[in-house]
């Protein structure tokens, strides 16, 4: 049985960074889409509906760049009841515990990698945490069909009288 294909969505401003995150997923048999900035990346993840971002740290947004930007996304992201089941992995060039620290134990981010990323490391990332995200999305689709199942059958009782 073939590996399943995931997608996964790459923000980052270094076109270089871009270019090898895509290469690692093409040879793996991912599909993915990139932003180079912060601006889109709400709307970007709800049409795409991604099983993994990879997010970068220091972003511009709106014009304006950020030394945290990345993490005021990733704040944002995990805000909003659609998204908040997809997994974000930091990659950042700041090789700051405090931040790492900061994004890990807040719950907000599933893991923090430290730029230039082995490609060994990065692959097995992404595999770790598309399965996670394949697996949240499956339980939103099993939860929402349930819900549906159950208020039919309540209609079925209450139009048959059973």
């Amino acid at each position: 049985m073939p590996a399943p294909k995931f997608k996964v969505m790459i923000v980052d401003d270094d076109d270089i960074q871009l270019l090898y995150c895509k290469e690692v997923l093409l040879s793996m048999g991912h599909e993915s889409i990139s932003l180079s900035d912060g601006d889109s990346v709400i709307q970007k993840a709800r049409d795409y509906n991604p099983d993994l971002i990879l997010l970068d740290l220091q972003l511009n947004i709106n014009g304006e760049y950020y030394e945290d930007g990345g993490y005021k996304i990733l704040k944002d992201i995990k805000s909003k009841k659609d998204l908040k089941h997809i997994p974000v992995i930091i990659i950042s060039s700041i090789n700051s515990l405090s931040y790492q620290l900061k994004c890990i134990l807040s719950n907000h981010c599933e893991d923090f990698l430290v730029k230039p990323v082995k490609r060994q490391t990065l692959e097995k990332k992404i595999k770790q945490n598309c399965q996670i995200g394949w697996i949240n999305k499956e339980y939103i689709r099993i939860n929402d069909e349930y819900r549906k199942l159950k208020q039919s059958k309540n209609l079925y009782e209450r139009l048959t009288g059973q």
